[in-house]
């Protein structure tokens, strides 16, 4: 029975998780000894859309065995890299950035790359040539 309730609970954070009404580390009992499993989401109020000098909020979700450890990869982000459970990256340049997320446990090690998952756009709109005015000529 007590392993019934545990497996409801564990349920219930997954769905709490997923749709983004929950963000915490969690791990459950590997009775089946299998490796981890990396997964990771933007915490809620951050977008994956961003301008230049933006920051995004990233948390994982992963299901592994306690005790276990977190390694991400951001590309073109500061910092590069973190081995923080939720992390806050700024992006500096424009382009499209890929995420990777690593856990490890006693059981093993498994990894999620999500190419292109940030976009990050320029944060003025450039205008090429503007005329000079009179009062914009020194001597």
């Amino acid at each position: 029975m007590k392993s019934i309730v545990a497996h409801r609970v564990l349920v219930i954070l997954l769905v709490a998780l997923a749709s983004g009404l929950l963000f915490m580390r969690f791990s459950c009992n590997n009775k089946d000894k299998d490796k981890p499993t990396a997964n990771f989401t933007v915490i809620d109020g951050y977008s994956r859309d961003i301008k230049v000098g933006d920051e995004v909020g990233f948390t994982s979700a992963c299901i592994a065995t306690s005790p276990f450890n977190v390694v991400w990869t951001f590309q073109g982000g500061y910092p590069s890299t973190s081995t923080d459970n939720q992390v806050i990256v700024i992006y500096n340049y424009s382009g499209s950035f890929t995420v990777k997320l690593c856990v490890t446990d006693t059981y093993g090690t498994d990894c999620l790359e999500k190419v292109g998952y940030i976009t990050v756009s320029n944060s003025k709109d450039i205008v090429a040539d503007a005329p000079m005015g009179i009062d914009d000529i020194s001597n």
